[in-house]
């Protein structure tokens, strides 16, 4: 009987044969690693910038939501301004005089802890940043360009101070006040 011996022979190394290994181009690996380091850094960039304009949108989606309601609500309250002051014509210190009263206190109590202020501006110069003007009339009492009745309050944001609704109002002319229109005195 005959012994075979294991398939497997000792392990022997390849002759090495220079003309198959690849010629190392260093200056070439050089520049692809700087290519793609600066890819890298152009894809973290538009990541950060994609999530930035997310978050503006996001947050700018948001308070058009914001609005909308404010809007919704503010018309509410003028509807029950206008109510209040039916009723007190009236009757004077009635129970829905005070009921409705009431609700507006509450309904300004809400805006005020959202961070809605109102703008009440009589008197003061006209803003066409805060300010519609609807109508113009003569005053004495105001001088020109000045707020001589407020139709419905404006409202702002406390932070940041941005008109959410502007007040609508009436301008004084100026004609039988003594100023001339720009807030001099006439001689």
């Amino acid at each position: 009987m005959k012994h075979k011996t294991p398939d497997h022979e000792p392990h022997q190394e390849a002759p090495a044969d220079d003309s198959v290994a690849p010629a190392v181009d260093v200056a070439a690996l050089q520049a692809e690693v700087a290519r793609l380091e600066d890819a890298r850094l152009r894809a973290e960039a538009d990541l950060q910038n994609l999530r930035r304009r997310a978050a503006r949108e996001h947050e700018e989606a948001e308070r058009r939501g914001e609005d909308r309601v404010l809007h919704a609500l503010f018309a509410v309250l003028d509807d029950l301004e206008r109510a209040r002051d039916a009723a007190a014509g009236a009757e004077a210190e009635g129970p829905l005089k005070a009921g409705i009263d009431l609700v507006i206190q509450r309904a300004r109590e809400e805006l005020s802890r959202l961070g809605v202020t109102p703008i009440h501006p009589h008197g003061e110069p006209f803003d066409p940043h805060a300010h519609d003007a609807l109508l113009s009339a003569e005053s004495e009492e105001h001088p020109a360009g000045h707020v001589s009745h407020v139709i419905s309050p404006g409202y702002k944001r406390e932070s940041g101070g941005r008109v959410v609704r502007h007040a609508k109002v009436q301008v004084s002319t100026g004609l039988g006040s003594s100023t001339e229109p720009g807030g001099e005195k006439r001689s």
